[in-house]
């Protein structure tokens, strides 16, 4: 129902007037955008804070997941349809009236089933997952504004939070291995005995609630999930 900030020692309630309601399985996602931080879920507006309080920014969809890149704030998963994707005005993540003249536009990406699942940048492009698809978008200009080219129709990504941006490309959980995305083709990295290990382990029917972190200083990626026979909750 909240947004906080931490501080040097305590945490700091930056939300908007009135409370936020998420789905039992709904996640903020956050971007930054220059100097002002994104945030969005599915049952609200997108948020925006430059300093102190969150508010809601007028006219913007509500959506899944939010992106940035070329100047743009992109978002995902709209109330509209689960395949869309929304671009805010070039150099204004504030507006999101639809206009060619501001490159303010929205499109579907219906190749392959389902919604989208997840969303990051790659350099200055953006790749939109599926659960079996994945798409490159790329800035073309009005009116286009983002061309999307289907990379895969059978590897995707499980969950919003399952891909992270490392310095070999993006690493994500698919449906039935662990790939790594560098710009060409997706590739299996979890092979044999570890992928029998990983997947047996895993809870198939809460693989979207997965959850990679990118932990810098030592080049790993940590994969928490939900385990098999246990109460859907990320234990792993």
């Amino acid at each position: 129902t909240k947004l906080y900030e931490l501080g040097t020692t305590a945490w700091t309630d930056v939300s908007r007037g009135a409370s936020y309601t998420l789905g039992a399985d709904d996640r903020w996602s956050f971007i930054q955008y220059a100097d002002a931080t994104l945030a969005a879920t599915p049952s609200s507006v997108i948020q925006r804070s430059v300093s102190g309080a969150f508010a809601d920014v007028a006219g913007s969809p509500m959506a899944k997941m939010i992106e940035s890149s070329q100047g743009f704030a992109v978002a995902f998963n709209t109330s509209a349809f689960p395949d869309e994707w929304h671009c805010s005005a070039y150099l204004n993540d504030a507006d999101w009236t639809l206009s060619v003249s501001n490159q303010c536009v929205k499109g579907r990406l219906i190749g392959g089933s389902g919604p989208i699942t997840a969303a990051r940048r790659f350099g200055d492009n953006i790749v939109a997952y599926k659960s079996g698809t994945m798409f490159v978008g790329t800035y073309v200009g009005a009116p286009e504004v983002w061309r999307w080219s289907q990379v895969s129709n059978d590897i995707g990504c499980v969950g919003q939070d399952a891909v992270v941006d490392t310095v070999v490309g993006h690493v994500f959980v698919g449906r039935d291995n662990v790939y790594v995305y560098d710009g060409t083709t997706p590739r299996p990295i979890a092979t044999g005995t570890i992928r029998k290990w990983l997947f047996d382990d895993m809870a198939g029917s809460s693989q979207y609630k997965t959850i990679c972190l990118w932990d810098r200083p030592r080049h790993l990626v940590w994969i928490y999930y939900a385990s098999a026979g246990g109460t859907g909750a990320v234990n792993r």
